[in-house]
């Protein structure tokens, strides 16, 4: 399962609403694109040099990659940090279509109330919960997708989904700062969550609306 659909899953209950419906959900959506260009890092489909983007060469089989490398493209050579919010067609609608598709959410559409997203995927939704919270609150050892998930998670603001009730909060801080360190290519996810950060700051402050 790429990070990108893992998050998804972190993102929604069960029935398809937002797990933190108190939060701008433009955190979860610019979470979702920036774990699809997390992952181009990680598979070494583009590298972040000196945070300017730089393509390899290379090509994704997966096409929610090959779709995302496209649409990084037109961004080669700028800085990620002034660039992330303005990829078009790699986000979060794309990778729930794709889930919907292979039947694992449900694209639900009702008038007046927007639309939500049931997950039929409940056991890896349950799955990718339980990794995320026994990560961030126990000292286990963490393999590098969860690390890089659970950095993902908590920029996204889900921190409260991805920690279990109870835990103490300063441990679990440092677990996710370790989780950003430890994950695979660990500099090019700290200028990933660098540049989403950003773009939400920006987006707050003129009061505006992340879409893909």
């Amino acid at each position: 399962m790429l990070l990108a659909e893992s998050l998804v899953l972190v993102a929604l209950d069960p029935s398809g609403e937002p797990s933190r419906p108190s939060i701008s959900q433009s955190r979860p959506y610019l979470g979702v694109k920036a774990a699809l260009v997390t992952e181009l890092a990680f598979e070494h489909h583009l590298v972040l040099d000196d945070g300017r983007i730089r393509l390899t060469g290379s090509r994704p089989s997966h096409p929610l990659l090959a779709r995302a490398l496209d649409a990084v493209a037109s961004h080669e050579g700028k800085r990620l940090t002034s660039r992330l919010d303005r990829i078009k067609h790699a986000g979060f609608a794309e990778v729930v279509e794709f889930m919907a598709a292979e039947g694992r959410l449900v694209v639900e559409k009702r008038r007046l109330r927007g639309v939500r997203y049931p997950v039929r995927c409940l056991d890896e939704q349950a799955a990718v919960l339980h990794r995320l919270r026994r990560a961030s609150s126990t000292n286990d050892p963490m393999d590098p997708p969860t690390a890089a998930l659970l950095a993902l998670a908590s920029a996204s603001g889900l921190f409260a989904v991805v920690v279990p009730e109870g835990t103490d909060v300063e441990f679990a801080r440092q677990r996710i700062r370790q989780a950003a360190e430890h994950a695979p290519a660990a500099a090019a996810v700290r200028q990933v969550l660098a540049a989403a950060s950003l773009a939400l700051s920006n987006a707050a402050t003129v009061g505006g609306t992340f879409v893909n």
